[in-house]
């Protein structure tokens, strides 16, 4: 396994990038509300610089096959080596760690013998290309080097193509989402009692305990895989996914996910909540989801739990503070947590994960494909932050009248205070 991933962490060198990441965001964000930029509809993209190598052409135009669908208004132009202007992508029959995408319409994805740069999006593959670049056109500029650092290059190719559409059209997908909440809200509208599923240890415990039929029930991310499970708390009310690297990527975990996603909600009929820029995404490639899916907007300040008329969350690092907590507390007052353990402290990942929820023979794929993701996070600090965050989210609820039971034993401090010993 990925010693990148498992391995001790270099938290000098994690510092290091982050301050550099952190000079290149603060200087392109200022040149971006110069020129007013943030407000500017992507129609034009191109990559940089030149790619001179198969495996990486392959592996990168993949990528924006992913991430980048067709669309009449969109073109995207890689720079590469004359040697590879006429290459054949139908001929590509496998990539190390990948789904194949190159089979879909990519006619929008031109390969060009020069550096072009007057177009409204410039990604750049190699980090270090950017010292030889001219400062002002950092506005402009992403990052798809999956060797940079942190979620850069995962964060564009989830949340890129959402760029690419008018405001109007973003404002269609936003009222989508709403009236899709709103659907979920009137079926589950009398219910009092919420169970928010996680993908610890202890979820493969959920056999001790029966699960009301009128209760509403929240699953996340790869619990998707366990049938059986599925088929024992009767029927899923909405699944929640949000991760760039293992959900919405072109590696094969994230693919294989997202074909048990199409399979449970085509058996269940469950609703699907996600980021709201990542709505166009999904339905340029699984348009099916159309009647269920529910894009929900982030943002910073207070918690909220959503209504159609304040509909939003507030960001958070981890799926069960994102939306599976605000939704559960919009919907009923009594809310129960199974499977969320927590971190124990001489873990080296994140923190342990049932097997049963997780793909866990293609967990290498995901490290392959975007290994700064896993070499930058500090597993320390995310931890006490979510913990912290987790008891303010909770003690806000239980202002407001709610109130949360973990029917697990948990490493985190406000659940382990909760652990409903029935």
């Amino acid at each position: 396994m990925s010693n990148i991933t498992y391995g001790k962490r270099d938290i000098k060198a994690i510092e290091r990038r982050s301050k550099i990441d952190f000079i290149y965001k603060a200087i392109r964000k200022i040149l971006r509300i110069v020129t007013k930029y943030n407000t500017k509809q992507i129609k034009t993209v191109a990559v940089i610089p030149k790619i001179d190598n198969e495996k990486e052409l392959v592996d990168i135009v993949n990528k924006l096959a992913w991430a980048f669908p067709y669309k009449d208004d969109l073109k995207i132009y890689v720079s590469v080596d004359k040697k590879l202007l006429n290459f054949d992508f139908s001929q590509v029959k496998e990539i190390p760690y990948q789904r194949i995408y190159l089979n879909k319409n990519i006619s929008h994805i031109k390969l060009v013998d020069k550096i072009i740069k007057n177009v409204d999006l410039v990604l750049i593959k190699e980090a270090k290309y950017l010292l030889k670049e001219n400062p002002f056109i950092l506005y402009k500029t992403e990052i798809i080097d999956k060797n940079y650092f942190s979620t850069t290059e995962g964060g564009l190719l989830q949340s890129g193509y959402y760029r690419t559409f008018t405001k109007v059209e973003k404002k269609s997908y936003e009222e989508l989402s709403i009236e899709n909440y709103k659907k979920m809200l009137s079926l589950h509208k009398n219910k009092t009692k919420s169970y928010c599923f996680v993908t610890g240890p202890s979820f493969d415990r959920y056999k001790n305990f029966s699960f009301e039929k009128d209760s509403f029930k929240v699953i996340c991310n790869s619990i998707v895989k366990n049938d059986e499970f599925l088929e024992y708390i009767g029927k899923p009310d909405l699944l929640v996914f949000a991760d760039p690297v293992f959900h919405f990527s072109p590696n094969e975990y994230s693919a294989v996910f997202r074909d048990k996603v199409l399979e449970v909600v085509s058996k269940y009929k469950c609703f699907v909540m996600v980021p709201e820029y990542t709505v166009p995404l999904l339905l340029a490639h699984y348009p099916e989801l159309k009647d269920i899916i529910i894009g929900m907007k982030h943002q910073n300040g207070d918690f909220n739990f959503p209504t159609p008329e304040k509909f939003w969350i507030k960001s958070s690092a981890n799926i069960l503070t994102l939306y599976m907590l605000p939704v559960a507390s919009a919907i009923t007052d009594e809310i129960n947590i199974l499977g969320a353990d927590g971190r124990n402290p001489n873990e080296k990942y994140f923190w342990q994960h049932s097997k049963s929820a997780q793909f866990s023979d293609l967990m290498q794929t995901v490290f392959e494909t975007h290994p700064s993701f896993f070499r930058d996070r500090d597993y320390k600090d995310y931890y006490e932050e979510h913990c912290e965050f987790m008891k303010n989210l909770i003690e806000y609820g239980e202002k407001q009248g709610k109130k949360y039971y973990s029917l697990t034993r948990s490493y985190i401090p406000v659940l382990k205070e909760r652990f409903k010993n029935d």
